[in-house]
């Protein structure tokens, strides 16, 4: 069974512009510990936008955070897909049933 993670990275800009990014939690993944994180840090109604890998229990918990007004949009407007995991979904989906053809061979170098 694949463990399910949670990672919550913080970015925002200062008032000369520069990005600041800090990682402020790594957890194994639950909707109550999300809850959490953002209480603990005073996240809640300060968050505009969540970045999801297009997974059903990332989907879920952002609809429950805003349907509990811990976000204060709508999932519309609050949720991006990761364009990057999209692309490789899309990827991966394509080759799956693709063979590799039979003139072709694969060497690894050590």
């Amino acid at each position: 069974m694949e463990k399910k993670s949670l990672w919550v990275k913080c970015q925002y800009l200062t008032s000369d512009l520069k990005v600041i990014v800090i990682l402020i939690a790594m957890t194994k993944f639950s909707e109550n510990k999300i809850k959490k994180v953002m209480e603990d840090y005073g996240l809640s109604n300060k968050v505009i936008s969540i970045s999801l890998d297009n997974a059903s229990n990332g989907i879920g918990t952002v609809k429950m955070l805003c349907d509990e007004k811990i976000i204060e949009s709508s999932f519309n407007n609050s949720a991006s897909r990761c364009f990057a995991h999209i692309l490789n979904l899309c990827f991966v989906s394509f080759v799956k049933d693709k063979k590799k053809p039979s003139n072709i061979t694969i060497e690894q170098s050590n």
